[in-house]
């Protein structure tokens, strides 16, 4: 399969810390659940990350341009590459996000913005800050309409 070039800046083998970990396992819906971009994190059945050198069922892909048809999961669990995307780039990420939920599913974000969407609600906002501040971000819950 070919390399899917992205143009976004990718943390090599990125996973969150173990305690952040559980805390989004718990928040994680019953059924089919996608993670993207998923580097090493174990979580969601469905992973898709742009760097296709990852092992263990990892389908390459970008997620402005997510492989699957509307609808498919029902639960998103997301952490896009929050120093790169620039302003204009954020709404179309996570409509992606959005438009591969099923209606009254979940889609868990993690970035340092809170994303804004017509078709989805916020019902869930959690701050989040690790080592000492390095990592200053939020977890926003959506419920897609």
């Amino acid at each position: 399969m070919a390399a899917i070039k992205s143009v976004h800046e990718f943390k090599d083998a990125w996973r969150w810390p173990e305690d952040v970990e559980r805390f989004i396992r718990k928040k994680i819906p019953e059924g089919r659940v996608l993670n993207v971009p998923a580097g090493k994190s174990p979580l969601g059945d469905v992973q898709v990350d742009p760097d296709s050198s990852l092992q263990g069922g990892v389908i390459p892909g970008d997620m402005q341009r997510l492989p699957f048809k509307d609808a498919v999961f029902d639960g998103v669990v997301a952490d896009p590459p929050w120093k790169s995307v620039d302003v204009f780039d954020r709404h179309s990420l996570f409509y992606e996000l959005v438009r591969v939920t099923k209606p009254g599913g979940l889609i868990i974000h993690n970035a340092s913005w809170i994303p804004d969407s017509d078709q989805a609600e916020k019902v869930g906002e959690y701050r989040r800050a690790d080592d000492s501040f390095r990592d200053i971000s939020v977890i926003s819950v959506f419920r897609r309409y």
